[in-house]
């Protein structure tokens, strides 16, 4: 399952990503990059010129998926405990 929407307040038209979701005995089979590929290449022939999306840093394998398919870190989300 992938789930994405259209930023049209943007300049580029840039969709983010919101959830995309594969069962666990389907992991590290191919899935998640084929995915990622197909819908790369559907939003191009649409005229979609940039794809984001959030992830938990401590998440490692989906950081390797992300980055293994062209997705780069762009800001970095700081949080403290204070009590």
């Amino acid at each position: 399952m992938l789930w994405y929407t259209l930023d049209a307040s943007r300049k580029r038209k840039t969709v983010s990503l919101s959830d995309f979701f594969i069962f666990m005995e389907f992991h590290h089979q191919g899935y998640e990059t084929a995915v990622l590929v197909a819908l790369e290449a559907e939003l191009r022939a649409k005229g979609i010129e940039r794809m984001e999306l959030n992830l938990f840093w401590h998440n490692t394998a989906e950081r390797d998926l992300y980055e293994k398919t062209g997705f780069v870190p762009v800001s970095v989300y700081y949080g403290k405990n204070v009590a």
